[in-house]
Parts: structure tokens; C-alpha cells; sequence
């Protein structure tokens, strides 16, 4: 069971004592920004050289994803086959090629 020594059963933890009501301040006011070191120059915080880490991989993985997707979208769109064979059922083996009519797209086979 809990024993609360403040009167307040919310504020008790597990001890039973009454948890810090303040905490140190940290002025963040002569901080300038850098682009370099988004998270702040400070003794709790991340070195900047692993702080530029995580921001390099994040824009080049977002870099890298926008590539990949215009490369499939051009891919998709440029290479798109105008000719080919095929196979009717199991036997028949025929030519075909598309032709671009009045706004349509049209498949003979040969």
C-alpha cells in the first residue's frame, strides 16, 4: 500500500514522498541557431557531429525516396513497350504494336 505524506494521494509516488515540484532552469536565450546543430549546443544535449549524422540520413533517406519514385515514374512512363510478342492461349505466338490514333491508343496484332 501507498502512504502519502502530502495529503494529496495524485501526488504520491511509490515511496510514499512527494515528488520535486521544480527543477533547475535551462536559459537557452545566448543560443544562436545552427543549422548544423538543430538540437542546441549544451551539456545534456547530443554532440553536434551525431546531431548533423541524424539530419544527414534523414534528408538523404527523404532525397533518396523522391529519386526512387521519379526514376519509377519516368521509367514508367518513357519505356513503356510500343511492340511485342505474345502468347495466344498455349500455342499461338503473335506480333503486336500499339498506335496512337485521334486521342486513343490502339493494339494490332500482326
Amino acid at each position: 500500500s501507498l502512504a502519502c505524506t502530502t495529503g494529496n494521494n495524485h501526488a504520491c509516488d511509490e515511496t510514499g514522498g512527494k515528488p520535486d515540484e521544480t527543477g533547475p532552469c535551462i536559459s537557452y536565450e545566448t543560443c544562436g541557431f545552427d543549422i548544423g546543430c538543430p538540437f542546441g549546443k549544451c551539456e545534456d544535449c547530443m554532440p553536434c557531429s551525431q546531431q548533423q549524422s541524424i539530419m544527414f540520413a534523414c534528408l538523404g533517406s527523404i532525397g533518396f525516396c523522391c529519386i526512387c519514385c521519379c526514376s519509377g515514374w519516368c521509367w514508367r512512363n518513357w519505356y513503356t513497350p510500343t511492340t511485342g510478342t505474345t502468347k495466344i492461349g498455349n500455342k499461338e505466338e503473335v506480333n503486336w504494336h500499339v498506335t496512337q490514333g485521334e486521342g486513343e491508343e490502339k493494339i494490332h496484332i500482326v
